[in-house]
Order: C-alpha cells, then structure tokens, then sequence
C-alpha cells in the first residue's frame, strides 16, 4: 500500500503573528505560505507567550492543512543565541570533540547559560591547534518549542537561528553576490528590534541583537499584518538616525576589536521587515562607503519569509545527512548479515 508523504511545514513566532510556510519536499516546491494574526503577542523579548492561543491557532493550521504528523522546522529567536570561536588540542577527532565540551564547560569554555544546547563545528586546522565554532541556546528554550509542537501532533525536526538561515537564503538566491571571501554585514531591521551578523568563508564571525525599546509604542499592526507607525515623522527620523548610528559604530568595532584593524566588512545585504525598507537602504548607502545591496528572494517572496526560505536548505541539509546514515547503517548491517550466514 502506498501513502502519500505529508509536505513539510516551517514555522517563525515573530510579535503578534505566526509565519509558515508549507513545503512539499517530493516535488522541491513551495506549496504555500502566510501570515495568522493574532490579536495578542506570541513573542515577547524572545519568550513565547500566550500558549493556550498559540496552540490554539497551531491546531487549526494542523487541521486545516491534514499536517498531522508532518515533519515541523521552526526558527528560533536570535535573543538569546550565541556563536564562538574555541581553540581545541589539535588531536582531539570529531566524534570525541562533543565529550571534549561537555567536559571543560564552566572551566576553559564559559557560556552564559548553565543549560546549554550545543553545536558545533571545526572551522580551522592547523599542525599545533585547531578552532570550532559554538553555536549555543538555551536548551530549556528550544524545548518549549518542540513540546508546542509535539502537543499540537507535529514532529519537531530542525530548528535554527534565524540570521543563519536568512544567510542561506542568500547564498542560494543571490549567487553573483555572494563571494566566502567577503566579510559580509547582515542587518535584518524590524520595527522593534534589529540583528547584525557578519559572515566570512560562509562562517558567522559576529552576531549582535539588539532591542529597540524606545518610541516601541508608536508601532501599530493593521489588519493585513503591515506595521505602521504611528508617531510623529520627527521621531521616526530620529529612531533610524540612532540605528544607522550603531551600524556605523559595529563597522569600526568589527574592523578594529574584531579584527584588529587587518580586515573589514567588505559588503553589506540589508533585509527585514520594517515597513520603509527601501528609505532604510538609500539612507544607509548614504552613510557607508560600502557595497550595499537588499535581499531578493525567488517566487516574489515577501521579506519577512526569508528566513523560513532559508529553513527549507537546512532541512534538506540534514535530510541528505540522515540518508547518508541510513546507508551506512544498513550497509554495516548487511556485512554483519554475511558473517553470520558464513
């Protein structure tokens, strides 16, 4: 008998609403995406809140959609993420670098969460040492989302950050743009908060998020989901004058703390979903004497969906490594098979 396999849904808590899209992985298609408005905040500071309507809500698009069971990737927040760069001895492999961690957490390698989750991966080798990177979150965090899922009948499957898959999206739309020789600045700008990645050799080198508190109440969600501000033209000059001002400062700060005055960003890809992106990007060329350009995704997606875009390659991603698995699992298998029957 056969069944036809559930597409795959991605999912992104932003403000007062619920980002999906639905992917059907069998013919490498988007299948849908939108936008469920809510009239309370489901994210706040980074925190999931309101989780009777999330589910609530979550339900519904299971319902609606026949997506029980389907395989469920969600991005998680950039609050409260972390990346850095470790050095290991040299002869420690792979598979022993994870025992490695665990062992030195709270000594030679401190995180500012006492419940870590974990990855990691060797981005430098040399004949005396080698460097990896850690990509760290709250593990308590990441399991409220799969919980939310898993009570609402999904599989909780692949969860990521959304600057790291915003920079997917990228590479995989923008090919003549993209150079891993380039100290690249992501800035995703959004009404209330904004995040400044720098990516080089396809590696995060930096990561900073950044709330923004002041005027927050002059933003106002319509009815079809679009932020509008609601102060004076005065003060919203003021609030992007402030934020150019930062992006100005991270530049120098990149160049000379990071990089001890050897290297700099060498291009800039502004993306987000703050309203008047395009007024965002002349005054921003304005002030930089850099490379400038804005995200353009395929199948005219709007901006917001970028990182659930992004979310589709590091799934495939991880199916391809599961598959490989599988193979040598049931390779390893059918040798054993040999020498028994012999």
């Amino acid at each position: 008998m056969l069944f036809n396999k559930k597409p795959d849904l991605f999912i992104m808590f932003k403000d007062k609403s619920i980002f999906y899209m639905i992917y059907d992985d069998k013919k490498k298609q988007i299948v849908e995406q939108d936008q469920i408005l809510l009239d309370q905040p489901v994210l706040i500071d980074g925190q999931l809140t309101n989780d009777a309507l999330v589910k609530k809500r979550l339900e519904l698009l299971v319902q609606e959609k026949k997506l029980k069971n389907a395989k469920a990737s969600f991005i998680l927040p950039d609050h409260f993420s972390m990346i850095r760069k470790e050095e290991i001895p040299v002869q420690l492999e792979e598979k022993e670098i994870e025992n490695y961690i665990s062992l030195h957490l709270n000594s030679s390698i401190r995180l500012p969460f006492d419940s870590p989750k974990i990855d990691f991966q060797v981005i430098e080798k040399t004949e005396d040492t080698q460097y990896i990177l850690l990509t760290v979150y709250p593990k308590e965090q990441v399991k409220i989302y799969q919980d939310l899922l898993e009570d609402v009948r999904l599989q909780a499957y692949v969860a990521d950050f959304s600057y790291l898959s915003v920079y997917r999206a990228f590479i995989n739309s923008e090919k003549g743009f993209h150079s891993k020789d380039d100290h690249l600045l992501l800035i995703q700008w959004h009404p209330f908060d904004s995040s400044l990645s720098v990516f080089h050799d396809d590696i995060p080198q930096f990561h900073r998020h950044t709330n923004f508190t002041r005027f927050a109440q002059s933003w106002k969600q319509n009815k079809e989901g679009v932020w509008e501000w609601s102060g004076s033209d005065q003060e919203l000059e003021q609030v992007i004058d402030e934020q150019l001002n930062a992006i100005e400062r991270f530049l120098d700060f990149y160049k000379f703390s990071v990089m001890n005055g050897e290297k700099m960003v060498t291009k800039v890809l502004l993306t987000g979903n703050f309203p008047k992106l395009d007024y965002l990007y002349d005054r921003l060329n304005d002030r930089i004497d850099i490379k400038l350009m804005k995200l353009e995704l395929p199948l005219a997606l709007d901006q917001v969906f970028a990182s659930l875009y992004g979310l589709i390659s590091k799934e495939n991603e991880t199916n391809k490594i599961n598959k490989k698995l599988k193979k040598k699992v049931k390779k390893h298998s059918t040798k054993e098979d040999e020498k028994i029957n012999d």
